[in-house]
């Protein structure tokens, strides 16, 4: 399973399936195996409009380690 994948079954399983839409379309802006850390600051970014930025940070946290190598 890719980052793709794994954004948004995180994603689905906090938001339901309706909010996966969203992360495809950034995934397409974004290409998440070319540009990870793009991707990933893309979906903090716009999480942050929902959740505030410091949780959408954590929420995205453990990807952006294992995908970007490093932190939010």
């Amino acid at each position: 399973m890719g980052l793709k994948e794994e954004t948004i079954q995180i994603v689905a399983q906090k938001f339901g399936p309706h909010s996966a839409k969203k992360f495809e379309d950034i995934a397409n802006q974004h290409n998440p195996d070319n540009d990870p850390k793009g991707f990933l600051d893309a979906s903090i970014n716009y999480l942050s409009k929902v959740l505030g930025p410091i949780t959408a940070k954590k929420f995205f946290s453990p990807l952006y380690e294992k995908y970007a190598g490093g932190t939010p």
